[in-house]
């Protein structure tokens, strides 16, 4: 006997599995619920130390039995930061899959995408652009992501934010100049 599949079975076969997601939701909230104080506390910590650490299995590990994605250390940087500065990619993908508050300003205002432009993490920088990270947030002293960049010389940074719209939020009086070499 044989079964001629078509796109329409396909789809029909895709409709009838139940959506898991609320109940996965409910499972995770709930165990995170029973954690102590201290439980929670060292989530967190193991959270934040596998971003340092490049641990991308410690990373996950600490999500998937409760940390606070958004935690922060003593300077306000959360684990995004902590793997952008690090360089560390696929930490700030599996982050960004999971939902961290991208835009997150540490204690002097910086964002992860400041920090990227500022550290010349192009990959990265790439990255958390195309997954939602403001361009025109500013730090305590007033600086931008553009204005890090270019300041560190960071010129494929600068023209990368410049392609994506930077140059709007500067001062009508600014004038950028990139040269060819």
């Amino acid at each position: 006997m044989f079964r001629i599949f078509s796109k329409k079975n396909k789809q029909e076969e895709k409709d009838k599995k139940p959506n898991l997601e609320p109940i996965v939701e409910r499972i995770i909230k709930t165990k995170n619920e029973g954690l102590t104080q201290k439980e929670k506390e060292q989530l967190n910590k193991m959270l934040l130390e596998g971003a340092m650490n490049n641990d991308l299995e410690k990373v996950k590990k600490a999500l998937e039995q409760g940390a606070d994605i958004n935690v922060t250390n003593e300077e306000k940087e959360n684990a995004l930061m902590i793997a952008t500065l690090n360089g560390n990619l696929t930490i700030v993908l599996e982050l960004l899959k999971r939902g961290i508050n991208i835009n997150a300003q540490d204690e002097v205002g910086d964002t992860a995408l400041m920090i990227a432009a500022e550290e010349n993490k192009k990959d990265i920088l790439i990255a958390l652009l195309d997954n939602g990270s403001k361009i025109d947030i500013k730090n305590i002293d007033g600086q931008d992501a553009l204005t890090l960049a270019a300041f560190r010389g960071n010129f494929e940074i600068v023209e990368e934010l410049i392609k994506r719209g930077a140059a709007d939020y500067l001062p009508t009086n600014i004038i950028i100049v990139i040269e060819e070499k």
